[in-house]
C-alpha cells in the first residue's frame, strides 16, 4: 500500500479593500504521486481555513460557508449566510460552527450541509467559535462571551465585557478566557 502524505497550502492574495480581494486557492498533494489539485474561491473571507479528515471548510465575503474536498478541490456544498464570513470554522461531533456578520452563529451537519440552528447575537461575529464539552464558545461585538449548548443553539450563558469581542476566546483548565 502505498503511503499518501497530504500537504495543504493556502495561498492568499490580499489587494484593497481586503476582504473583498482575497482568493484562497487550496492545493493537495499527494507525494506519491506528485499531483497537485486545486480549488480557488474568490473573495475568501476566513482568518484561516481548518482541514478535517478530506475537507476543508471556509467561510466568504461572498456570504458563504464552503465545505471542499481537499483531494480533489471540489465544493461539497454550500450555504449562504446573511453577511460575509469572516471567522474560522469550528467543527465537532459532525457540526461545523461559523460565525457571520448578518450577527449570527451557524451550526451545521457537516457532512449535509444543513442548518441546525442559528444564534443571533446583538452584533457581528468577527470571531471564530470554538467547543469544548459540548459547548460552543463565541464572541460578538455587541460586546458579549456566549456560551450555547453545541447540539440545540440554546444560551446557557453570556459574559458582558467592556467592548466588542473581535478575537476568539479558548478554554483552557475549565476557564473561558478571552481579549477585548
Amino acid at each position: 500500500m502505498r503511503r499518501q502524505i497530504l500537504l495543504l497550502f493556502f495561498t492568499l492574495l490580499i489587494l484593497v479593500p481586503a476582504w473583498e480581494a482575497v482568493s484562497v486557492t487550496v492545493a493537495t498533494s499527494h507525494v506519491t504521486h506528485g499531483q497537485v489539485l486545486k480549488s480557488t474561491i474568490k473573495e475568501a473571507g476566513s482568518i484561516l481555513p481548518i482541514l478535517i479528515g478530506s475537507v476543508v471548510y471556509v467561510g466568504s465575503s461572498d456570504h458563504n460557508l464552503y465545505p471542499l474536498d481537499a483531494r480533489t478541490g471540489t465544493k461539497i456544498w454550500n450555504y449562504k449566510t446573511g453577511d460575509v464570513v469572516e471567522s474560522s470554522p469550528a467543527v465537532a461531533n459532525g457540526i461545523v460552527y461559523i460565525g457571520s456578520w448578518d450577527h449570527n452563529l451557524y451550526a451545521f451537519n457537516a457532512t449535509t450541509g444543513m442548518k441546525i440552528w442559528n444564534y443571533p447575537t446583538g452584533d457581528t461575529v468577527h470571531c471564530s467559535p470554538i467547543t469544548s464539552r459540548s459547548i460552543v464558545y463565541v464572541g460578538s461585538e455587541d460586546k458579549n462571551v456566549y456560551a450555547l449548548n453545541a447540539t440545540a443553539g440554546t444560551k446557557m450563558w453570556n459574559y458582558t465585557t467592556g467592548g466588542p469581542v473581535v478575537s476568539s476566546p479558548t478554554v483552557t483548565n475549565g476557564i473561558v478566557l478571552h481579549r477585548e
